[in-house]
């Protein structure tokens, strides 16, 4: 703070020796002592609502986190996920399930045959293993 040696303070106390008399010194240096401790209490002080804002603030910012996380519904999003999945997949199947219907309405014979299924879509030959030998497989 205050980098005062040793022989400042002996010529400080020296020159207000020889300035202020020896009978009103012990009144001058206890009026300095009450200035010095009422700068030690502001400044106490001062650091104390320094130290409480700043506490404030990571409590803040630490019940936001805890907030952010608390709102994290792992559950919910898996939940989501699987239901989008789901629909996607129905669809996918409702669209092969039409592409077999097509496919055996215009073979006539009632029963998909590979060219049939190839000629259907794209999708229905990923989703339909071809037909083999006659017999359907599932």
């Amino acid at each position: 703070m205050l980098d005062i040696g040793w022989t400042e303070i002996m010529l400080i106390a020296g020159v207000a020796v020889l300035v202020i008399s020896p009978k009103d010194l012990p009144r001058a240096m206890r009026t300095v002592g009450n200035w010095v401790g009422q700068m030690r209490r502001m400044a106490t002080g001062f650091r104390r609502q320094l130290d409480d804002a700043i506490r404030e603030t990571e409590l803040d910012e630490v019940r936001k986190g805890v907030e952010d996380i608390k709102s994290i519904d792992p559950l919910g999003s898996a939940r989501k996920s699987l239901t989008d999945l789901d629909t996607d997949l129905r669809k996918e199947m409702d669209s092969t399930g039409k592409a077999l219907k097509d496919a055996t309405k215009v073979t006539g014979s009632g029963m998909a045959t590979s060219a049939a299924v190839e000629s259907s879509g794209e999708a229905a030959a990923e989703a339909v293993p071809a037909v083999e030998d006659g017999s359907k497989t599932a």
